[in-house]
């Protein structure tokens, strides 16, 4: 199922022609002083072979860390949830199956997610595996909506560093090549 994203594509501009996407909006990078930045589509193709895929690849690819030694992805559907709700949905699963190697690989520092009304963070991983070489993500989906918040958890997991179920909002700001910080 791949939605079509009229509105988006129609109301919002993205740095997507910059990047080197050809999909218009669903996917794009930028960089932000040390801070490259990678959106990624979790409704549209990811499957190795896809437009999106190979661009990643590419895009991952030119990252000069000597200039932009911090990479952060932002996507919808979290890779890492051990909520109830939306735990384990196909793009979530399938997503991280496709891409996750390809973060690993290029080192990603941190991934941003939404989708579930609640907060989680875990420890560097990769495979579902605490990692010290993988990648944090973060689940920032507690801005508020009319469904409430996603109470309702799984034992928590190796790789879960903290979790809560409560609205709120959060800040990662880049200090330079060594040091970042992320509040919540």
């Amino acid at each position: 199922r791949h939605e079509n994203f009229v509105a988006f594509q129609n109301r919002f501009r993205m740095p997507y022609k910059e990047s080197g996407g050809t999909e218009g909006n669903k996917f794009f990078s930028f960089n932000i002083g040390p801070l490259h930045v990678i959106s990624l589509n979790s409704y549209g193709d990811f499957s190795k072979g896809s437009t999106q895929y190979k661009w990643l690849v590419n895009d991952l690819k030119s990252i000069d860390r000597q200039v932009t030694p911090w990479v952060a992805v932002q996507l919808h559907a979290p890779w890492y949830n051990s909520d109830k709700a939306h735990h384990n949905e196909r793009e979530e699963y399938e997503m991280r199956a496709s891409m996750e190697p390809l973060m690993h690989e290029y080192r990603v520092n941190i991934l941003f997610a939404g989708h579930v009304h609640s907060y989680e963070r875990t420890h560097p991983c990769y495979n579902n595996q605490t990692d010290s070489s993988g990648t944090v993500n973060i689940v920032i989906g507690c801005g508020g909506n009319y469904e409430g918040l996603a109470t309702h958890f799984y034992e928590q997991p190796s790789w879960s560093a903290f979790r809560q179920a409560s609205f709120g909002h959060g800040r990662f700001e880049v200090f330079n090549r060594t040091h970042a910080a992320w509040t919540w």
